[in-house]
């Protein structure tokens, strides 16, 4: 299992199976807010939810990744990333309502893309989030990626909903190590 070490106290810790109680106790408690951008959130409603996704991703043999970050040992959210057999990978992540403004995410994003493009040898990392996303598209642009366009309610977030998604890359030539 990975572990990255982000300095002042942070961690990225890969997540096993056995983690997806205290995922999901963390996913619930925030469930009001993480559902307006994410659509696995209405179909997470239990443990055995988290744990099956886990399972899939140590079945995935690496292509599939997903890490709590943690503040001082306390749960903080989570950032994960998803490989191609095309050498590119896309990251996603969340975070709870006490850790936002703090720069995880971005920290944690940036250790992601060292690990992509330094030790995976990726040629392209990207991620996308809701046009109306703020905060999540604020994280791309800190990180230097480059916006690639609008995918037209290309996000589907609930039976009823659906969410325009600004897509953002950056290529491992355009990426510095810091």
């Amino acid at each position: 299992m990975l572990r990255f070490d982000l300095g002042g106290g942070v961690e990225l810790r890969e997540w096993a199976p056995a983690d997806a109680e205290e995922i999901f106790a963390e996913a619930d408690q925030n469930r009001a807010r993480l559902r307006e951008w994410l659509p696995w959130v209405d179909r997470t409603s239990s443990p055995e939810d988290v744990r099956n996704f886990l399972k899939k991703c140590e079945a995935s043999e690496g292509m599939q990744r997903s890490f709590g970050i943690y503040v001082e040992g306390a749960l903080a959210g989570s950032i994960g990333f998803t490989l191609d057999e095309d050498n590119a990978g896309e990251i996603g992540y969340w975070l709870t309502a006490p850790f936002e403004g703090r720069g995880l995410v971005t920290a944690a994003a940036r250790e992601l893309l060292r690990f992509g493009f330094q030790e995976k040898g990726l040629r392209r990392m990207q991620l996308t989030a809701a046009v109306e996303n703020v905060r999540s598209r604020a994280v791309a642009e800190r990180l230097g990626m480059t916006q690639e366009g609008v995918l037209r309610r290309a996000g589907r977030i609930r039976e009823d909903r659906y969410l325009d998604l600004v897509m953002y890359s950056i290529l491992r030539e355009e990426w510095q190590a810091p």
